[in-house]
């Protein structure tokens, strides 16, 4: 079912100007919408010319400023497509006051627009939706469309972090990488029997507490 927009949310985002992002909606085509370039100058954007790292696909933006407070010296930028949900991220990192993170409510398709080519340093995938059914393979986020879009925008030796709980969508991932001509630095089964450094999204904790394992991938831009 998809979520009922809170008539407050606009006014929230408005509120949150400085770690929220504003953005046009995405228009039908998407090819002709990122035709158009919009690039971030992150140095004006973050007060700084440290490294930028993407979630695509945050969520409510627990990792994103988990990571932001644990990781001062580099700039976080949290994608997500639904308002009622990036709105918690927002006002979570106001309220913190973390400095060194920023919202962007877009599409991953979109990242072309603003980001430039060598601009990104790490995407973390966490638990995208899995799609299982066949004839959604390509709107995957590890499908072969969105790993172009990733090797653009990531520098050399760039890396893809990926955590998820679906086996079948992790194996599709690791495949898809290697063909796409990413090197897979690191696969893990069971994330959680491991002593890795680890920040546990909403999703997980949920998916590890049902005795489920979380599989881990890191990949590097060849």
């Amino acid at each position: 079912m998809r979520m009922r927009r809170r008539a407050d949310t606009d006014k929230r985002l408005k509120d949150g100007e400085g770690v929220f992002i504003p953005t046009v909606d995405v228009e039908e085509n998407v090819n002709l919408f990122i035709k158009e370039k919009e690039y971030f100058d992150f140095n004006k954007l973050f007060g700084n010319s440290n490294d930028v790292v993407v979630e695509v696909g945050c969520g409510q933006g627990f990792f994103a400023c988990e990571y932001a407070k644990a990781h001062k010296s580099i700039n976080v930028m949290a994608i997500e497509r639904i308002s009622n949900v990036i709105i918690s991220g927002v006002e979570s990192a106001i309220s913190q006051g973390i400095k060194n993170v920023r919202f962007l409510r877009t599409r991953a398709e979109c990242l072309p627009k603003y980001f430039p080519n060598n601009s990104v340093r790490k995407i973390f995938l966490n638990f995208s939706t899995p799609l299982p059914k066949k004839g959604y393979a390509k709107q995957r986020l590890t499908s072969d469309r969105f790993l172009k879009i990733y090797r653009d925008v990531l520098i050399e030796n760039g890396e893809i972090e990926q955590k998820t709980d679906d086996l079948s969508f992790f194996e599709f991932s690791i495949e898809s990488l290697k063909n796409n001509g990413f090197i897979i630095e690191e696969i893990i089964y069971d994330l959680h029997k491991t002593d890795k450094e680890n920040i546990v999204t909403e999703y997980e904790k949920k998916f590890s507490q049902q005795g489920l394992p979380i599989y881990y991938l890191r990949a590097k831009k060849a």
